[in-house]
C-alpha cells in the first residue's frame, strides 16, 4: 500500500507538471510565431531602408537641379531689377526735362500770346469796322477755336 500512496502523490505532482508543460508549450509557440513575425518585420524594414537609401541620390540630384534653376532665375530677376531701376532713373530724368520744357513753352506762350493776339484782334476789328468781312482769311495753321471765331465774324455782315 505504501506504493500506491507514492504513486498517487507522483500522479498528483505530475498533473500540475503536465498542465504547466502544456501552458509553457503554448507560450513557446507564441514566441516562435512572434519571432517569425519579427523576422518578417525586420526584412520589411531593411527593404524600406534600402529603397530610402537608393532614393537619396535621386532626391539630391533633383534638389541640385531645382537649386540651379532657381539660382538662374534669381540672377535673371536681379538683372531685370537693375534694368528697371535704370529705366526708372532715365524716365524720371526725362519727365523732369519734359516738365521743364512744358513750363518754358507755357511761359513763352503767355508772354508772346497777348502781343500776337492783340495784333490779330486789332486787324480783325479794322476789317469789321471798315466793312471788309470778306478779307478775313482762315488759314490751316490756325487753331480750331481761331477758325470758329473767324467764321463767326465773317458771318456778321
Amino acid at each position: 500500500m505504501p506504493e500506491i500512496i507514492v504513486n498517487i502523490v507522483i500522479i498528483c505532482l505530475l498533473i500540475p507538471t503536465i498542465i504547466f508543460a502544456y501552458v509553457l508549450n503554448k507560450k513557446l509557440d507564441v514566441l516562435r510565431n512572434s519571432r517569425n513575425d519579427l523576422g518578417r518585420l525586420i526584412e520589411a524594414f531593411n527593404d524600406a531602408t534600402i529603397r530610402a537609401e537608393s532614393g537619396i541620390p535621386k532626391l539630391r540630384q533633383a534638389a541640385d537641379s531645382a537649386g540651379g534653376q532657381l539660382k538662374e532665375q534669381v540672377e535673371k530677376a536681379q538683372i531685370l531689377r537693375d534694368d528697371l531701376a535704370f529705366l526708372i532713373d532715365r524716365a524720371e530724368s526725362s519727365a523732369t526735362k519734359l516738365e521743364h520744357s512744358v513750363r518754358q513753352v507755357r511761359t513763352e506762350s503767355r508772354n508772346n500770346a497777348p502781343t500776337e493776339t492783340k495784333a490779330k484782334i486789332t486787324e480783325i476789328e479794322e476789317m469789321l469796322t471798315s466793312g471788309r468781312n470778306d478779307d478775313i482769311m482762315i488759314d490751316d495753321d490756325q487753331t480750331d477755336a481761331e477758325k470758329e471765331l473767324l467764321k463767326a465774324l465773317k458771318a456778321l455782315k
